[in-house]
């Protein structure tokens, strides 16, 4: 092995100089990635000492933040799908006014005509009649029943319908007879024409016809009102008529009423039966029209056969030019007077007159083999209103009902109106 002279210092030197040159980069380097978190474990950063919060003299622990981190998560779970709602018909909300007639708005095309001032006709789709309850008398301060913006007055026991009409006269166009609760259409003074020419022979001839006011009722007598009626007989124990069907729906026209039965009825509600003229000019009007809607065939919105009972005012083309309804068709009606095939030319030859007043009908049943026939009206042949018919007063049958009038002039209000005129006289004989 070559020694080394000690006299060459430089060449080791060198050396020496270039090893620890090395030594100390390599731990410079080390010491470096040391402290930049290199190695194999990183030490955790010094915990942050929590100080208290004063809040409201409560010590609450500072709440940690924590650092957001900039990678966003992926999810495992699927996302979910919205079901789709399988294809359809949309369904758009029903407008209040359309939503109680559903299905049937063709029923609201049969009469194209106004009603006449006051009238509160409907008609209801469940077949449910129209009640006249509704028609609560207004208490206005005036218990004589003077009706508004006239001298008139009704009896006690009727009352104007609120809101109605006020004739020529000063009568209310529509009035409401308290103890049955029956409203009532007023039928003013005048000419009609009567029956028919080139007709029947009880139809005829055609004439005319002079009568005063008179109210009648807007639809027959029904069962509810008959009942109500006889619950009044029994609280004051008095005689009461044959019960009628008790399941019968009380909407229905009464039928099964004998002709005095249905006189009782009238007298009882302050009115009376209709003569067959009175009727007549209900139906028809002034103007003599075959049927109560002028000379065109019916029209009703569902099928109808004579003697059909229905629930009263079901159908709307059913109405006379006064608002009157159900005079064609349903029940048919009780008149006052007696039948005979020949009263109308009979009542001509008495009055020597081509126009009779107030005709009262014949004072018996002339031409008749059956002297207590009556005259019967409605729901006859072809719907012509001014048919007519003949049964005896004894008989009940379920297609006979009946209506009532009240006439102007009669009952209480027609006797002050006498006793005042006994009045005037007497001041006038007194000379005041």
């Amino acid at each position: 092995m070559e020694t080394l002279p000690f006299s060459s210092v430089d060449g080791y030197g060198r050396r020496a100089q270039r090893l620890n040159l090395r030594w100390f980069l390599s731990v410079l380097c080390v010491g470096l990635l040391w402290g930049c978190g290199g190695g194999d474990e990183a030490t955790p950063p010094p915990a942050v000492e929590e100080k208290p919060l004063l809040t409201g003299g409560e010590v609450k622990p500072r709440p940690k933040v924590v650092k957001k981190s900039n990678t966003k998560r992926r999810s495992t779970s699927k996302p979910t799908r919205r079901r789709k709602k399988p294809p359809g018909i949309p369904i758009t909300p029903m407008p209040e006014e359309e939503f109680a007639s559903s299905g049937n708005a063709d029923e609201f095309e049969i009469a194209d005509e106004p009603f006449a001032v006051g009238e509160s006709f409907s008609v209801n789709r469940q077949e449910q009649p129209f009640s006249s309850t509704q028609y609560a008398p207004t208490n206005s301060g005036q218990n004589d029943g003077t009706s508004r913006g006239s001298g008139v007055r009704l009896p006690k026991g009727f009352a104007a319908v609120p809101g109605t009409g006020i004739s020529e006269e000063g009568w209310p166009q529509r009035i409401v007879s308290l103890q049955d609760e029956a409203e009532m259409v007023l039928i003013p003074a005048g000419l009609f024409t009567r029956g028919v020419d080139g007709g029947p022979e009880d139809a005829g001839p055609q004439h005319q016809v002079q009568l005063d006011s008179y109210y009648i009722d807007l639809h027959e007598v029904t069962f509810a009102q008959y009942r109500r009626y006889r619950r009044d007989l029994s609280a004051n124990n008095q005689r009461l008529p044959k019960e009628l069907d008790s399941d019968a729906d009380g909407a229905l026209p009464a039928t099964g009423v004998r002709w005095g039965e249905a006189g009782q009825y009238a007298r009882w509600a302050g009115k009376e039966l209709p003569t067959e003229a009175e009727w007549e000019k209900a139906a028809r009007g002034n103007v003599p029209y075959a049927y109560p809607w002028g000379d065109g065939k019916p029209i009703w919105h569902r099928p109808r056969e004579l003697s059909q009972i229905d629930p009263v005012q079901s159908f709307r083309g059913d109405r006379s030019p006064f608002g009157v309804m159900d005079l064609a068709g349903n029940a048919r009606e009780w008149c006052q007077d007696w039948y005979s095939a020949q009263s109308y030319q009979m009542a001509l030859d008495q009055s020597n007159a081509a126009t009779l007043l107030n005709p009262p009908g014949p004072r018996a049943a002339v031409g008749s083999k059956d002297r207590t026939v009556r005259v019967v009206r409605g729901s006859e042949e072809g719907w012509e209103i001014w048919r007519r018919s003949g049964i005896p007063m004894g008989t009940r049958s379920p297609t006979i009902g009946f209506r009532c009038v009240w006439r102007l002039g009669q009952g209480e209000s027609g006797r002050e109106d006498k006793q005042e005129e006994k009045q005037q006289q007497k001041r006038k004989k007194g000379g005041f």
